[in-house]
Parts: structure tokens; sequence; C-alpha cells
């Protein structure tokens, strides 16, 4: 995996870097759990579904229907 840049989007569609330099999912995923416990410690991730789109960025949807995290490559 190239390193890459973890985005969350809100639910008004805006972004904000979470982190950047991920070498493996598991970093990732680790990523998208501290940043979850920081906004909302109560929050339980219940399913975690991911895909890509068209420009090969990897959309993670951890169950709260409008907002994601957003994995994107380098240039």
């Amino acid at each position: 995996m190239k390193k890459n840049t973890l985005y969350f989007r809100d639910s008004r569609g805006e972004s904000r870097v979470v982190t950047t330099n991920l070498n493996t999912m598991r970093e990732v995923m680790r990523h998208i759990l501290i940043f979850i416990a920081d906004i909302n410690p109560y929050y339980q991730i219940h399913y975690t579904r991911r895909w890509t789109d068209d420009n090969d960025n990897i959309w993670f949807d951890v169950g709260s229907h409008t907002e994601f995290f957003v994995l994107k490559g380098e240039a």
C-alpha cells in the first residue's frame, strides 16, 4: 500500500485530515478508532463497510450514514 492520507468527511460534506503517511490497512483502522474515541468516546462501531470509488479512494462507513472516512493515495 502506498503512503496515504486519511480524511474525515462530515455530514455537511466538509473534509479534514485525520493523519498522513499510512502504510497498512491496520494503521488506517487504528487511526479511525482513535479519531472516533476522541470525538465521542461513547460511540460504538457496529460494522465497517468499505468501497473504492472511481478515483481509487477508499471510503469507510462506520455506521453513521452521513459521516465517512476517506483514504486517498499519493498523486
